[in-house]
């Protein structure tokens, strides 16, 4: 139990540090380049996401896998999994449940941060053999 809210509190921090670098890329080359805000948006978010699954993998959760490719792609394909999540949440909470725009916003994030660390810890960076299994 301690250990999964050590993760926990780790996934946190990364995401706060993926969203500044993410930030950063967006900013910059809005600012630097004439790319459009919607190329910078999706550079960021790539960079965001690249640095987020190194962190996660080193970091968060310790992986020793050299599953690395199977990982990378299974954590882009649980990362837009869970952006669906959020929008539908996202949805529902402001068409069915009656939210405010903010509120339900707030309960998409967490759709998704919740859904994306349980997918991380348990599908994507789990132990997959007994010497991984054992550390």
């Amino acid at each position: 139990m301690r250990k999964s809210l050590i993760e926990a509190v780790k996934f946190g921090a990364v995401g706060v540090i993926n969203t500044a670098i993410g930030l950063s890329v967006i900013y910059a080359l809005t600012y630097f380049t004439d790319i459009s805000y919607f190329l910078a948006n999706f550079a960021g978010y790539a960079v965001g996401l690249a640095v987020s699954y190194q962190l996660n993998k080193i970091w968060t959760f310790s992986a020793k896998s050299s599953r690395t490719r199977y990982q990378f792609a299974a954590y882009i394909i649980a990362a837009a999994c869970c952006y669906v999540a959020n929008l539908a949440v996202l949805y529902m909470s402001v068409r069915f449940v009656g939210l405010n725009e903010y509120l339900s916003q707030l309960s998409g994030i967490a759709t998704y941060s919740v859904s994306m660390f349980l997918i991380s810890k348990f599908i994507v960076f789990a132990p997959t053999d007994r010497k991984e299994l054992s550390q």
